[in-house]
């Protein structure tokens, strides 16, 4: 009896082991399988991406022949089908996986679904069909308002595939526990050998025995996983030429949550959807897989006027002060996709390239763009890699980085956002929404400058009133004894006339400084009516002592009308502006000036031809203490103080320049009319 215990004991052991090496070499083989199924979804979006871009850009082109028109739709349809069927084979891979995370939230049906009827109402319209939604709002349900909202779309989409005549009602009813969906249809219904296979994955059921529609077989599927997985059931009662009725049913209550698929990163849903969504139906209103468009274009692209070069370049203004188009760079390894998102960007951005995110970081070192527009899995150094790179890299750590991925699973945007990506983008996308995001990152990285600029700007503020009375008296004192001295010292009076020049010139250095500050937080003064054409030739004539003779001064005054302003600090503006332009063109060159009208607008252009200023500086021109001087030559609180001004002006301040070629800073300025009322106060009439 022992010797048998110890055999059957060996051979449970033995049979142990057999089994947790086939559930090792299961486990492994599930990585590899989601590996693959990773990897090929990024091989097959990526050109898919191209073609739908290209697809979508190409067919808002008014001039297309009809003919033409007609196949490239066919092309695209056909193409978004591709995709849809790609996200379902992914889809179920992370059902298998148990990748899948659900964000819960308590969803009325009734609701819900009476929001989601429209575009099927005009699929059903189109088809001559009814409609119908009955039963009225129910207790909440905690479900996964993406997923329940796919289920939904997938079901109706089928309903109004199969029925050709007749009418599709959906009923809403609570009963046992239980939030109960029917969806009737009057189609050509299923045969009773069907109706228990059609959940199955890739079974397909026609009553004629013939492939009458189009489809993968997986929707279905996915509708049973995602109701099952949310503690839910459904079935299907249909007679051939009878129609079909489906009945989901969702648990009331929170005893069906599960924690372990819980995602707890989420944020809440919103109704915007992506197009590529597995669980949304096509773009053409409310197919599940089906070929027939009907169009539903709401909200079209920005029509291109030309087909060659695509896209071309469009007339929106600039989105930042500083410079006419953001520089942004784009990363992306195939070239075809770079080539075609550069055409896009362009449309908006100056636009630099890379093909790795190695090459990336250089560019990114040496031309500092305002965004970085990067794919994620590239050769060499990925985009992750990249941006790990550029958070370490003191003067890159605050460039805003949107990523480009065909892998849409959750992880991967955890990953992206964790290694400090601002933002992340599936691939295919529209045109739209890619330059929407760059907008965003780009006005959010502004506003967060300027904040920073406040307060500095409010630090500088309490050391001002410090500063005037602390160092302006015992400077104006300093001055005024130096002079004397220095007028002594040139008539042969004991004295070194050098040495009291110098202690002069750095004593008005300290009050030109002084006076900047105070400047930057002297109060608004009084409005009144200003001619700026006048006041720049005033501006030149004061500074005409320290011109050179061989710069020359050319004058385009179109616009020469009073508008409403602070004559005093716009004059300072004009000033600085004229300085700067002097000191950079040195001994010779032209200095441009001009006024006219853009709009509701007025544009002041100062241009100079001098040494241009760098791409690297370009963005931190407008800082306080920023200067490109050397040192002793400038306090960097100038153009701050003109942008200050311009703001209070409810204005704008651009830079243009080129290393070697110049410099044109154009100043935009409201246009209003000047009146003065009964009581002598000066207003604006449109406001202020």
């Amino acid at each position: 009896l022992e010797r048998r215990v110890v055999e059957r004991t060996a051979e449970l052991s033995e049979a142990k082991a057999q089994l947790e090496g086939a559930l090792g070499q299961a486990r492994e083989l599930d990585r590899l399988k989601t590996q693959f199924f990773d990897n090929i979804s990024h091989e097959l979006r990526t050109p898919l991406s191209l073609m739908l871009l290209s697809l979508e850009y190409t067919l808002q082109i008014p001039e297309l022949p009809d003919a033409g028109r007609r196949y490239l739709e066919t092309m695209d349809r056909n193409a978004d089908r591709l995709l849809r069927l790609v996200n379902r084979l992914l889809d179920l891979a992370k059902l298998e996986a148990g990748k899948v995370r659900l964000n819960y939230e308590a969803i009325e049906l009734q609701g819900m679904l009476e929001a989601m009827l429209p575009p099927f109402l005009v699929l059903a319209e189109s088809k001559g069909i009814a409609l119908r939604l009955e039963g009225a709002a129910q207790a909440a349900v905690h479900v996964d308002l993406d997923m329940v909202e796919g289920i939904f779309q997938n079901l109706l989409g089928n309903a109004l595939k199969f029925t050709e005549q007749g009418a599709v009602t959906v009923r809403v009813s609570q009963a046992d526990g239980f939030v109960a969906v029917a969806i009737t249809d009057t189609g050509p219904g299923i045969a009773a050998d069907d109706t228990g296979r059609i959940f199955d994955r890739f079974a397909q059921s026609d009553a004629a025995g013939l492939r009458r529609f189009e489809g993968s077989g997986i929707g279905l599927a996915l509708v049973k996983e995602g109701i099952e997985i949310h503690g839910g059931h459904i079935e299907v009662e249909s007679q051939p030429g009878q129609g079909s009725t489906f009945r989901v049913r969702f648990p009331l209550g929170l005893a069906h949550i599960r924690e372990e698929l819980r995602d707890t990163g989420a944020a809440p849903s919103h109704p915007r959807r992506r197009r590529d969504d597995p669980f949304q139906p096509p773009k053409h209103a409310g197919f599940a897989e089906q070929g027939q468009a009907t169009p539903l274009s709401l909200t079209p692209l920005p029509t291109p006027s030309s087909l060659t070069p695509l896209p071309t370049p469009g007339s929106r203004p600039p989105l930042v002060p500083g410079a006419s188009r953001p520089r942004v760079l784009l990363v992306e390894d195939e070239p075809e996709t770079r080539q075609f998102l550069a055409a896009i960007l362009r449309e908006r951005y100056e636009v630099l390239e890379a093909s790795n995110g190695r090459e990336g970081l250089q560019k990114a070192r040496k031309e500092r763009p305002v965004v970085i527009v990067s794919d994620v899995m590239m050769p060499e150094m990925s985009g992750l890699q990249m941006i790990k790179a550029l958070r370490e890299d003191r003067d890159l750590r605050d460039v805003p980085v949107v990523l480009l991925t065909a892998r849409r699973e959750v992880d991967s945007t955890i990953d992206g956002l964790a290694v400090g990506a601002n933002d992340y983008l599936g691939k295919p996308f529209s045109p739209r929404e890619l330059h929407a995001r760059i907008d965003v990152q780009i006005r959010l990285r502004e506003a967060t400058a300027r904040m920073a600029e406040s307060e500095r700007l409010a630090a500088l503020g309490i050391l001002t009133t410090g500063f005037a009375h602390e160092v302006r008296n015992p400077l104006n004192g300093l001055l005024n004894a130096l002079q004397p001295l220095h007028e002594m010292a040139l008539e042969g009076l004991p004295g070194d006339a050098p040495l009291l020049k110098l202690a002069i010139d750095c004593g008005d250095r300290i009050q030109d400084l002084a006076n900047s500050l105070l400047a930057l937080a002297r109060p608004a003064a009084e409005l009144g009516p200003v001619v700026v054409a006048e006041l720049l030739d005033s501006t030149l004539e004061v500074m005409r002592w320290k011109m050179p003779k061989r710069i020359v001064v050319e004058r385009d005054y179109g616009f020469d009308e009073p508008i409403t302003a602070e004559p005093g600090s716009l004059g300072q503006v004009w000033m600085n502006l004229i300085d700067n332009a002097v000191l950079a063109m040195g001994q010779e060159g032209t200095l441009r000036l001009s006024t006219q009208r853009s709009g509701d607008e007025l544009r002041v252009g100062i241009a100079d031809t001098g040494a241009g200023i760098t791409a690297r500086d370009l963005p931190r021109l407008f800082e306080p203490f920023f200067t490109t001087r050397p040192a002793g030559q400038g306090t960097g609180l100038g153009l701050a103080l003109c942008r200050r001004i311009i703001d209070r002006h409810h204005g704008r301040i651009e830079v243009h320049s080129a290393v070697g070629k110049g410099t044109r800073f154009d100043v935009y300025l409201p246009i209003r009319e000047w009146v003065e009322n009964s009581t002598d106060d000066l207003r604006l009439a449109s406001g202020a």
